[in-house]
């Protein structure tokens, strides 16, 4: 449990920029989509009860996770077509 502490608050930071920045613009999409990621990462702990995922692994994932988030809050040029 103690390798969890620091990928929990790692996790839960970047989870909270997010969710701030997301009601700042008022991006609902975002925030269903943020309440998708924690349901995934309970899958995740869950997960790793049973099967112990190395560490490197829960951080490349936590990171994934981070990348996702910055990609979903960084906006689209206006010139780029983003209705299909």
């Amino acid at each position: 449990m103690k390798k969890l502490l620091p990928l929990g608050l790692f996790n839960a930071a970047y989870l909270l920029v997010a969710a701030y920045f997301s009601l700042t613009n008022q991006n609902w999409e975002f925030i269903v989509y943020i309440i998708v990621v924690l349901l995934l990462a309970a899958i995740v702990l869950l997960m790793d009860r049973r099967v112990h995922f190395s560490t490197g692994l829960l951080w490349l994932l936590s990171i994934w996770g981070l990348l996702h988030m910055i990609g979903g809050l960084v906006p689209t040029p206006a010139g780029w077509p983003i209705d299909g």
